[in-house]
């Protein structure tokens, strides 16, 4: 696909990747990998998905390995989620009940609304964002709605890097500043 408004980043990581002969690939709903125990598929964008900014191009994917399943919303906006939300009621076949949530767009208020998180029912909920970071992320707003549903919250800004080791029944969570103190 055409992306309307590429960044420099991303532009320089594409041009690199041409230069170096490393082919460029784009994933797109209902492509997905399988193998064994694993399953990713993805969700988001459709195939010439015509959106207003970067944000709503982001890919969205459904991870399930074993037991364990994840749902990894990139940066994905609010409008983007609401298409997730009607993708999963008409489709059956997509699991609504995930053991991790990677929460889009860093925690933004205007993220992760309720309709949403009572759909997916996260047990926990990962934020990707940096410490004392300008937009205030994890917004208020975001870190309530989690806590409504029973969700437990890790973010980026406090813990560090978050790792998730699994043997597809259980799992486990390491912080990195937990883990050097």
């Amino acid at each position: 696909p055409q992306i309307k408004e590429k960044g420099e980043r991303y532009l320089l990581l594409e041009s690199l990747a041409k230069d170096n002969h490393i082919p460029i690939k784009y994933i797109s709903q209902w492509d997905y990998i399988k193998d064994d125990k694993l399953l990713l598929n993805c969700l988001h964008p459709p195939k010439d998905y015509d959106y207003s900014d970067a944000n709503s191009y982001s890919t969205v994917l459904s991870l399930s390995y074993g037991e364990l399943d994840m749902l990894l919303t990139g940066d994905l906006d609010d409008n983007g989620e609401k298409k997730i939300v009607e993708l999963i009621k008409e489709t059956p076949d997509i699991k609504s009940d995930y053991d991790i949530l990677k929460v889009a767009h860093h925690g933004s208020k205007h993220s992760s609304d309720m309709n949403f998180l009572q759909l997916v029912k996260p047990e926990l909920s990962l934020i990707s964002c940096g410490k004392n970071n300008s937009y205030g992320h994890p917004h208020g707003e975001v870190l309530e709605r989690l806590e409504l549903v029973g969700s437990e919250v890790i973010a980026t800004s406090e813990s560090g890097a978050i790792t998730i080791k699994t043997d597809g029944k259980r799992m486990r969570v390491e912080e990195f500043i937990k883990a050097v103190k």
